[in-house]
Parts: structure tokens; C-alpha cells; sequence
């Protein structure tokens, strides 16, 4: 049931403790959007001797607040992920443990469903990448498709555009070379024709 789960990770950008403090109130299914203003946040557990951590749910920064379109891979992973649960309250935790009550999927229980599926899938995966990666993948892809710097940056939430560019610098760079290898492969010949006609 959390491969849904993996999918809209992968699809919507969120962060992980983004996704797993969305409601369904957040999305709205008819102009395809999700709204993010929570998420769940790794803190020291003040009550443990043991210095353990525990989630706690909080508002996202400002600059992370945001609404925006979902692609289709999201949006259909949210609408079957919806169609097998019995949602009886807008306020229910999209992604929830199972447990019989409102209480979010565990971030172990998201990120061992991830390394299953990976071990199922027979991926030559590095151990070190956790799923978070998916994140990464996602905004790497958009960038890759050609989606504007401006916009990926504030659908992923990140402070600023300079943050965009500092994450994802090799996927940048390697877009202005296609770029330019494109300009000369579609215009050298015609410049080349054009000059010794004249």
C-alpha cells in the first residue's frame, strides 16, 4: 500500500515530512493542485534519556509554503491510493500508518517500503541513497524536461533560486551544453549556406 506513497514522492517533489503531514483537505482534486503548509520534522525527544528523535508536526518556512499544480504520476498515484481507502474525514492523514486510526505513516515505514521495493525491482542501487533521492530525482528530471529554474524552484520550496542552482549545478550546466550543442547543430549549416550564397 505505501508504494503509492513512493510514487507521489517521486512525482510531487515534497519533501518527505511534506508528504507525510498532508491531509486530504490539501489537495484539491479538481483543479489538480496540492497546498503545503505542514510537515513533520525530525526533533530531539526532550522526554528520552537516550537523545532519540522523534517527528513532531510543524508549519513549513514561509518560503516553503506553497500551492501548486501536480503532474499526472502524482495525481493518479493520489486518486488510487484514495480508491482503495476509506476516507471518512477530509482531516485524515493521506499517507496513514494503518493502525486503525488518523496517525501519519512513520518516515521507517516509508523509507523500508522504498528499500523493498528497489531490492524487488533487482536496481543496481547505492546503499547511501535513502528516499529522499526521489526528490532529487524528481526536481532533476523537471530540469532536465526543460522546466523553467524559476518554477521548479518554488514548487520544490526552496528558498530562492540561487538555492535551486546550488543543488542542482551539474544538471544545469549540463543543460546549457545540450543547449549550445543543439544551436550549433541546427543553425551552423544554415549560417555556413547563408554566407556563401551572399
Amino acid at each position: 500500500k505505501h508504494g503509492l506513497a513512493i510514487i507521489f514522492v517521486m512525482w510531487s517533489f515534497l519533501r518527505i515530512g511534506e508528504a507525510m503531514a498532508l491531509t486530504w483537505k490539501d489537495i484539491d482534486f479538481n483543479e489538480e493542485t496540492v497546498n503545503v503548509y505542514h510537515q513533520f520534522s525530525r526533533v530531539k525527544d526532550r522526554n528520552s534519556l537516550s537523545n532519540k528523535y522523534k517527528w513532531e508536526l510543524t508549519t513549513v518556512k514561509y518560503n516553503s509554503r506553497r500551492k501548486f499544480k501536480l503532474n499526472k504520476m502524482a495525481i493518479d498515484a493520489l486518486k488510487e491510493y484514495k480508491k482503495r481507502k476509506n476516507v471518512k474525514d477530509d482531516n485524515e492523514y493521506i499517507f496513514y500508518s494503518g493502525l486503525g486510526e488518523n496517525k501519519p505513516i512513520s518516515y521507517s515505514g516509508i523509507e523500508n517500503t522504498y528499500k523493498l521495493m528497489v531490492k524487488t525491482a533487482n536496481v543496481n542501487h547505492n546503499k547511501n541513497v535513502t528516499i529522499h533521492g526521489l526528490r532529487h530525482s524528481g526536481i532533476s528530471y523537471m530540469l532536465r524536461h526543460g522546466v523553467p529554474i524559476e518554477v521548479v524552484s518554488k514548487m520544490a520550496g526552496h528558498k530562492s533560486i540561487k538555492v535551486t542552482i546550488e543543488i542542482y549545478y551539474s544538471v544545469i550546466e549540463k543543460q546549457k551544453n545540450d543547449a549550445v550543442d543543439k544551436l550549433n547543430e541546427e543553425h551552423y549549416i544554415d549560417f555556413i549556406t547563408n554566407k556563401e550564397d551572399s
